[in-house]
């Protein structure tokens, strides 16, 4: 019985996650810079707008996604992932 009440569970938390995104403006972080979301971006996810910043900041391409809640915005940061060069 757990494993049927799991499923239908999932969707509404899922359900909720956007709802709560969506209505907070999103920030997003490349090292030092801070791009505010935009009319451009608003209705994509966080791995599209990664494709759209990965022309201005190759260092997007493969970065990790981290988001934080604060101060009534949602910060999405890119984490470059460290590794060896070559």
């Amino acid at each position: 019985m757990s494993q049927e009440s799991n499923p239908s569970e999932t969707p509404v938390e899922a359900e909720n996650e956007t709802q709560t995104t969506a209505t907070l403006e999103r920030v997003f972080k490349i090292g030092s810079t801070l791009v505010v979301e935009d009319a451009s971006m608003t209705n994509l996810s966080n791995e599209q707008v990664q494709e759209l910043l990965a022309f201005q900041h190759p260092e997007v391409a493969n970065a990790t996604i981290h988001s934080t809640e604060k101060d009534g915005k949602l910060y999405v940061e890119f984490l470059k992932k460290v590794g060896r060069k070559g």
